[in-house]
């Protein structure tokens, strides 16, 4: 069984927030206006880690706002 990874989105990039989210257990911390794409990289790399995965699905582009 794998362990859930816990990533956090938030606007708040402030050290305190980022210092709490890490103390309840985040793994990953990503500022929604600035690391979208930083966000996307990292889910699929994760995905792509899980002995599980399907790699076909990798295929499909997720679309950002900005694209």
């Amino acid at each position: 069984m794998v362990p859930p990874t816990i990533i956090i989105v938030t606007d708040d990039p402030s050290r305190d927030n980022k210092t709490a989210c890490s103390l309840a257990g985040a793994d990953f911390i990503f500022e929604k206006a600035t690391e979208d794409h930083k966000m996307i990289n990292t889910v699929r790399l994760l995905y792509c880690m899980c002995p599980t995965a399907r790699l076909e699905a990798l295929d499909f582009p997720i679309a950002t706002l900005d694209e």
